[in-house]
This record gives structure tokens, C-alpha cells and sequence, in this order.
């Protein structure tokens, strides 16, 4: 077994551009204007919508088709600012963008600093605990600036190999 931390230590992930320190990423997506007001309208639901997704990094820009995009959160829910999953292989079995299954975005609403949960979950991995990464991102939707978003690595199997080199048992 591999001790919490030491699997990113070990084994570099496609996601650590994405999630590098002191960052900010920019994220498009592009889908129909009638499902964005869908899902805005109905953002308690958890309807996907099809969507294109656009990331640019440091590196260059990477675009990832037929992603899906649904609202998320428990009291984090918003018409406004509505808090995202983008399931990269909803659409097209097997997509991954950066080595992952699904991004996480986090409207940030419930914190007006913006910072609690990425300090959180810095400090914890600086203590060797095992905690999803974490970058801001300036969002857009059909090339309107949505706001301010905290990119947050889902806590999924590729996030249990990470930091624990293994993803058996119960999460």
C-alpha cells in the first residue's frame, strides 16, 4: 500500500497542469441557449445537457465534445450562479479530459471570501491527508462570463489510485 500523498508524489497525473498552484484556468462552454435557461430554470433538477468544453492552460487550449452538464450541490443550488458537473464521458463512452471522468465546479456562493474550501483543502494535503485538488476558474457559457469557479477534483476512483494507489473497497 502506498501512503496517502505518496501516490501523486510517485506518479504524475495528466490533471497536475490543470490543477497546478497558484493558478487560474479558464473555462468555456458552449451549448444550446435553450438548455442553459433549462438548466438555470430548473436547477434543482439533475437534468444533463449535451456541451462543448474548452480549457485553456498554459499549454495550450483543449477542447473536449459532447460533454455533459448538469447542475449539483445541496444548498449550493442556483438559478444565478448555478454549481456544475460536467461529465466528460456522459455522451462519448470513455472520454476524459486531463485523465478525468468529470469536473466538478463550484459556484462558491456559501463562502463570500471564495477561499475556505481551497485553504481547506491545501492544508490538508500539506498535513499528508488525502484531499481533492483544487484551482480557480474563470467560467464562461456560450462566450458570457459566468463568473468566478473553484475547479474541484472529484472524489472518484482515479482520485482513491491517486492518493491511495488503489480505488477497492467502499468509498
Amino acid at each position: 500500500r502506498v501512503a496517502a500523498g505518496e501516490a501523486a508524489a510517485q506518479r504524475p497525473t495528466a490533471a497536475d497542469e490543470l490543477f497546478a498552484p497558484g493558478t487560474i484556468r479558464e473555462l468555456r462552454v458552449t451549448m444550446s441557449e435553450r438548455d442553459w435557461a433549462t438548466l438555470r430554470e430548473n436547477f434543482q433538477l439533475n437534468t444533463y445537457y449535451t456541451a462543448d468544453l474548452r480549457v485553456m492552460l498554459g499549454s495550450g487550449e483543449t477542447v473536449v465534445r459532447n460533454v455533459g452538464v448538469r447542475s449539483r450541490g445541496s444548498g449550493s443550488r442556483s438559478g444565478v450562479k448555478p454549481a456544475l458537473k460536467i461529465d466528460i464521458g456522459r455522451y462519448v463512452s470513455g472520454q476524459r479530459v486531463f485523465g478525468l471522468r468529470t469536473l466538478i465546479l463550484r459556484n462558491l456562493l456559501q463562502d463570500v471570501s471564495m477561499l475556505h474550501e481551497h485553504v481547506t483543502m491545501e492544508l490538508q494535503r500539506r498535513m499528508g491527508l488525502p484531499a481533492p485538488r483544487t484551482v480557480f476558474a474563470r467560467f464562461f457559457v456560450n462566450q458570457q462570463y459566468a463568473g468566478l469557479y473553484e475547479i474541484m477534483e472529484d472524489v472518484d476512483e482515479e482520485f482513491l489510485d491517486r492518493v491511495a494507489g488503489e480505488h477497492d473497497g467502499y468509498l
